[in-house]
């Protein structure tokens, strides 16, 4: 199975404004459509059946959220604020297929919010909401931090 990251120069430039909550929510839910897409097809190559066509994925510095020209640096814009656990197996950017700039990510153990979370969350509500269209609390299955609490209490 190929993997391939194709870069076109001469590719339009899509914008990367999203008009309203339901617009994110609805980006959000298609970019893990497309991760859990890709996961199945490794899967299915790992456990020897036949891959199909590559998987080809273009980028652009614009999807890739970074700078069009060198010395540039891009504005924060992202579209979602993601409270999320700080588990390595749940990858933020990657399950729902976005790209730097794009996510507002806090990151802490059980999905608990503390002064400094609220502090973070707060930040990015008074300073990128322009841009800002849906705060989601991610939650995922056999979480150690909601487990070691729960076997606590």
């Amino acid at each position: 199975m190929d993997i391939i990251y194709r870069y076109d120069p001469f590719a339009p430039i899509e914008t990367r404004q999203i008009a309203n909550s339901t617009a994110a929510i609805n980006r959000l839910m298609e970019g893990n459509d497309r991760f859990v897409d890709f996961v199945t097809k490794l899967q299915k190559r790992t456990l020897g059946h036949h891959s199909g066509e590559p998987v080809i994925i273009p980028v652009s510095p614009v999807t890739l959220g970074l700078p069009l020209f060198e010395g540039a640096i891009p504005a924060q814009a992202p579209f979602a604020a993601i409270v999320g656990c700080a588990d390595a197996r749940v990858p933020t950017e990657a399950i729902f297929d976005e790209s730097f700039n794009s996510m507002f990510v806090l990151r802490i153990a059980g999905n608990v919010l503390g002064a400094e979370g609220l502090g973070s969350l707060h930040y990015a509500l008074a300073h990128l909401g322009s841009s800002l269209r849906t705060i989601v609390v991610l939650g995922h299955a056999k979480c150690g931090a909601v487990t070691a609490a729960v076997d606590a209490y």
